[in-house]
């Protein structure tokens, strides 16, 4: 640290600051590989797929999603759900309809 005085009112201080380390190969590697990520969404040409895109996002909200390693895990997962809520909806119409009638 360097100090230099310039008067009675006026004082410099020059700290040096250490240069980061550069990036270890290894630890990108270990990193990328415990983010999460996500299925890209649907080109959205009806409802399944507008459905779909909601359940990436309500997952992307929530900050969750899969590692490398499990994608397909998480594809998997996220058509089912999407196959799931549809059904259901599906069902869910069709009985207040009849109830409607």
């Amino acid at each position: 640290m360097d100090t230099l005085d310039f008067g009675r009112y006026v004082t410099f201080t020059t700290v040096s600051a250490k240069p980061k380390p550069a990036p270890n190969a290894f630890d990108m590697l270990m990193n990328s590989a415990q983010q999460l990520r996500l299925p890209p969404t649907r080109r959205e040409r009806d409802n399944r797929d507008r459905l779909y895109n909601t359940v990436i996002t309500l997952l992307k909200e929530k900050k969750l999603g899969w590692t490398l390693g499990q994608a397909e895990t998480g594809e998997k997962f996220i058509n089912m759900l999407t196959a799931i809520f549809w059904s259901v909806s599906d069902l869910t119409t069709k009985v207040v309809y009849s109830f409607t009638c």
